[in-house]
């Protein structure tokens, strides 16, 4: 289990339903039956749909451009080139989460979850089809 977006030493108990990080009890409040972050309550009282994006600017966060970028990659390689890609987009996740546990004020932790998960996914797709072609023609 995670720990707390706020208190690192803190076990999280849910997901924020603004920027989905996870934090305990006491920094999520409910609003309208959903649980938000402080920076995200904000906005949902204001009526504006929170996303990561907005929440990660309220918090005075800046967008990881590694992040950004592994996604990207990761997403690209499902469609073509994934044995390339793929593990190129997970060494810059890797980069992208440990530049965000140097740095609080960088965000986008989401994208870096996402992008290391597909990029796996690429990376073992894409090299199951080539074993697999090379099996078929090797018959």
């Amino acid at each position: 289990m995670a720990n707390c977006r706020n208190h690192p030493t803190v076990p999280a108990t849910g997901r924020c339903a603004g920027c989905a990080e996870e934090f305990c009890g006491n920094c999520l409040v409910d609003v309208q039956g959903q649980q938000y972050c402080g920076s995200c309550k904000v906005m949902a009282l204001q009526g504006k749909v929170p996303t990561a994006a907005m929440a990660a600017q309220e918090r005075g966060q800046m967008p990881n451009q590694a992040a950004k970028e592994s996604l990207m990659l990761a997403i690209v390689g499902l469609f073509c080139l994934g044995f390339i890609l793929g593990p190129i987009a997970i060494y810059k996740s890797i980069q992208a989460r440990s530049a965000m546990s140097r740095d609080p004020n960088l965000g986008g932790g989401g994208m870096a979850t996402a992008g290391l998960v597909i990029g796996i996914i690429a990376t073992v797709t894409s090299c199951l089809i080539v074993v697999g072609q090379i099996a078929a023609h090797s018959k």
